[in-house]
């Protein structure tokens, strides 16, 4: 608003306030309210002929603004979420605790259980190990892995997956049997099962135990995990056949030599030295005798002996394989399906009486070796 009296102007100028007040829950409205402030300016001064007819407008710009924003009772967000759980390692028990007598070429029985969270599926391989001293390597002397090879990995074996033999390989030919008393769990996490075993005839023999075992299981995703060590001990071990058990130095006269004979010590297996001997008899026809020191045995080094009625040692702490006594001092070596020859001789005295002259000698083979450990 504009007042002019007597040559001189009043001015009102209006200024303008805006406040906002909101209104509802939903709506958001700017009120617009106007206080006017007059500003009286009594004396203007003279301002000159050239601003008389300027009229200073004051110009009140009034902005409104309305601003709607919904106001929301419930909402929701979806959250992402993510966790990834490892794959758990199987677990492994050895069930025969021990400590084990073994004597070689004799079957024994290794019981083991063996779970997986992830179901036997998940199951890569089963290793039972059986070895002297410590677990590296070596062969029938020192050293037997059975390992089981699941034929379908990803797929939940069956009991006939176990008891196959085509599923299982030794390290020792012939020392796997058979795979026994198998049983799953209904959920496919558990197995249980007897392996069936032997040693081979070679097994180092012990007199305490140095030999040990435990029981090895492989996953998908985990390294081996292994069972509690059970301990066992290894006889000593012989076996052997002659070549024959007759020797017939046919018909001869008086004061003849005999014609030589041999009868070979064959086919024998034994886990330390031995000692072969042999023991002499007479040859009787009725109450005719031809004495027992008509009679020779010889080595295959041409070694003769007389013989007599006692045993004599031909071959002495023999051995196929000679391991010096190392790591046993007590043990010197061993022999595997070994042949010796023992070649029998004589003369028949003269004079001598006629007849048929029969009697008895023995061959004897002995493991001699002493194990320490």
């Amino acid at each position: 608003m504009i007042q002019s009296k007597s040559g001189k102007k009043s001015y009102s100028i209006t200024h303008t306030v805006i406040s906002s007040h909101i209104f509802s829950q939903n709506t958001l409205k700017v009120g617009i309210f106007i206080n006017n402030f007059i500003y009286h300016n009594q004396e203007i001064g003279k301002i000159g002929d050239q601003m008389n007819r300027r009229k200073l407008i004051a110009i009140a710009i009034i902005g409104v603004a309305v601003l709607s924003i919904q106001n929301v009772a419930a909402d929701s967000e979806n959250v992402n979420i993510s966790v990834t759980v490892n794959n758990k390692a199987p677990e492994v028990t050895n069930n025969t605790v021990g400590p084990l007598i073994i004597d070689p070429e004799v079957q024994y029985t290794i019981n083991a259980t063996v779970s997986d969270s992830n179901k036997l599926a998940d199951i890569q391989t089963i290793v039972i190990k059986l070895h002297y001293g410590a677990d590296s390597s070596g062969n029938g002397r020192n050293y037997y892995t059975w390992t089981w090879t699941n034929p379908s990995p990803g797929t939940n074996p069956a009991v006939a997956d176990f008891t196959n033999p085509a599923t299982w390989t030794a390290n020792v030919a012939s020392s796997y049997i058979s795979t026994s008393s198998v049983t799953i769990a209904p959920n496919n996490k558990d197995v249980t099962f007897d392996l069936n075993w032997q040693v081979s005839g070679i097994a180092r023999p012990t007199s305490t135990n140095y030999w040990h075992y435990h029981i090895e299981v492989t996953d998908s995703a985990n390294p081996t995990v292994s069972s509690a060590q059970g301990d066992a001990t290894v006889n000593k071990f012989l076996s052997f056949a002659v070549q024959s058990n007759t020797i017939d130095f046919g018909n001869m006269d008086p004061g003849a030599a005999l014609t030589v004979a041999s009868d070979n010590v064959i086919n024998m297996v034994s886990n330390g030295e031995v000692d072969i001997s042999v023991t002499g008899a007479s040859l009787t026809s009725g109450t005719y005798t031809i004495p027992v020191g008509q009679f020779f045995v010889e080595d295959e080094s041409s070694v003769q002996t007389v013989l007599s009625a006692g045993a004599q040692v031909i071959y002495d702490d023999y051995r196929d394989v000679d391991e010096a006594g190392s790591p046993d001092a007590g043990i010197l070596g061993y022999s595997s399906s070994s042949t010796r020859i023992l070649t029998f001789g004589g003369a028949v005295p003269d004079p001598q009486e006629v007849g048929s002259y029969t009697g008895t000698w023995i061959i004897d083979v002995t493991n001699v070796c002493t194990p320490a450990n």
